[in-house]
């Protein structure tokens, strides 16, 4: 009984140590360590946002698209050019990003001031994007697809001037490898949750509050459907 005791009291005490220890080295780095849990939590944390962010894209090209082209009645032979167009400035992109990346020296550092700036471009491009049909109603089809394609491409530009700043501050954040490479593999751990969440919210949320009843037609029983919401363009206005 007094060894089941013992065994029960001891994972306790080092639960309480390891806060102690945390809390003792939260704003200061612990001997032969180089950051503060404080930092390394903001590292972690700031990471779910980030890689969240990069599921937009995914959502543009291979949902949003489709619905947008839908609602402009853009053909799929406009779709498959502008993908191949975006393919070639992707091609293109990757090595200015590189360069201004490498090249970029400030107060702030190489790579915090494209973290603190660039999510201002991608959101008001994102918006921008989302509201293409109502903004371009009553354009040409060509002018539509030209604006469309820009905004694109530029928002890819952007977000991956932000992408490549969190993957590359890894490398810098501590001169000790080992440290390094704890962060890396916590902070793996933590930011993966940003997709998770906005995989498993986004198609529930749209369906909840942008679904049509009986909008989706008939069934071939003659009775009516819903229209879900994850197929409509609210959810990505």
């Amino acid at each position: 009984m007094g060894n089941f005791m013992q065994s029960a009291v001891a994972p306790k005490g080092k639960l309480k140590s390891a806060c102690n220890y945390v809390k003792t080295y939260w704003d200061k780095a612990p001997a032969n360590r180089y950051l503060s849990f404080k930092e390394a939590a903001a590292y972690c944390i700031g990471g779910i946002g980030i890689n969240a962010a990069t599921m937009v894209p995914t959502y543009l090209t291979l949902t949003y698209g489709m619905y947008v082209a839908a609602a402009l009645g853009i053909s799929n032979d406009i779709i498959m050019w502008v993908g191949i167009i975006t393919s070639v400035i992707t091609i293109l992109r990757s090595p200015l990003i590189s360069y201004l990346v490498d090249n970029t020296n400030t107060k702030y550092g190489k790579f915090r001031p494209y973290l603190i700036w660039m999510p201002v471009p991608c959101t008001i491009l994102i918006a921008l994007m989302g509201w293409t049909p109502t903004i371009m109603s009553g354009a040409s089809q060509i002018a539509i697809v030209a604006v469309y394609t820009v905004m694109f491409n530029l928002m890819q530009f952007f977000m991956q001037l932000y992408t490549l700043a969190f993957t590359s501050i890894m490398q810098v954040i501590s001169p000790s490898p080992e440290e390094r490479t704890v962060i890396m593999s916590v902070g793996t751990t933590v930011y993966s949750l940003g997709p998770t969440i906005i995989n498993a919210l986004f198609p529930l949320l749209a369906n909840m509050i942008f679904t049509v009843k009986g909008g989706g037609g008939l069934s071939e029983d003659g009775v009516a459907q819903d229209l879900l919401g994850v197929n409509t363009m609210g959810p990505y206005e």
